[in-house]
């Protein structure tokens, strides 16, 4: 008599011909099948055949080994210093495989793309039967930087991208009064690499204005020309000034 079995049972595979009587010296063809899930390994008398001949001499009965099959789940991510991903690795086959992707400070998930997309950070695998290749998305969140005149309208307003430093608009101006002009002196706060919303104001150093003076005599000549501050009051230095004398 000839019979075979599956080591573990049906779940792992089936065996054929469960058992058949027949002649001494008959050649017996046996054969092992795993399921969907398993490969086979060998027979229990270490022949590495799925399908075998075996020649009946004594009664004997064949067991047949099955492994589970493994699937991999590789991730690449665009940018690692951008966000992580947890989940992925060796598996056996029919396993349930949940990915997380984590984007990092000032960063957000975009996709997953390869074998499998989707948009939320969470991607489920159900039943795995095959080896998956992702590729993981992230980039970097945008703000909104403005950037404001002197009277406090905008001067430029635009999207910029985490982690980098913002375009600077041309220095803005402000206009003169009688007693000052203003130099431009800087940003307030100081301009800094972009990590949320911000707005910054220029700063301006005001500089006292100063007016040119003149003295002039009777006859309209110049008797002494220099500069004053605003506020201050001229002086003049000079000769007394003279009118030439009419006839009159």
């Amino acid at each position: 008599k000839i019979e075979t079995a599956a080591s573990g049972g049906a779940t792992y595979g089936t065996t054929t011909p469960t058992s058949t009587t027949v002649s001494f010296g008959t050649d017996v063809t046996i054969k092992a099948e795993p399921t969907a899930n398993y490969i086979f390994a060998r027979w229990d008398d270490g022949d590495t055949n799925a399908e075998r001949v075996v020649t009946a001499t004594v009664d004997k009965k064949y067991i047949a080994y099955f492994n589970v099959k493994t699937f991999k789940v590789s991730v690449d991510i665009n940018d690692e210093t951008m966000g992580t991903v947890a989940g992925y690795g060796t598996f056996n086959a029919g396993t349930n495989v949940s990915l997380v992707a984590t984007p990092n400070a000032g960063y957000e998930f975009v996709g997953w793309s390869g074998d499998k997309t989707g948009t939320a950070t969470s991607l489920a695998i159900n039943s795995l039967d095959k080896n998956y290749n992702l590729i993981a998305t992230f980039k970097p969140k945008e703000y909104t930087i403005t950037f404001k005149k002197a009277d406090g309208t905008t001067l430029s307003s635009k999207k910029e991208k985490y982690n980098t430093m913002p375009t600077v608009p041309a220095d803005p101006t402000k206009a003169s009064t009688a007693e000052y002009s203003y130099d431009f002196a800087g940003w307030s706060p100081e301009v800094a690499i972009v990590t949320k919303d911000q707005t910054y104001t220029p700063t301006f150093t005001p500089k006292k204005r100063s007016y040119t003076i003149k003295f002039v005599d009777g006859d309209g000549n110049v008797k002494q020309e220099s500069l004053w501050e605003y506020g201050t009051t001229p002086a003049y230095s000079g000769a007394t000034p003279t009118k030439t004398s009419t006839a009159q």
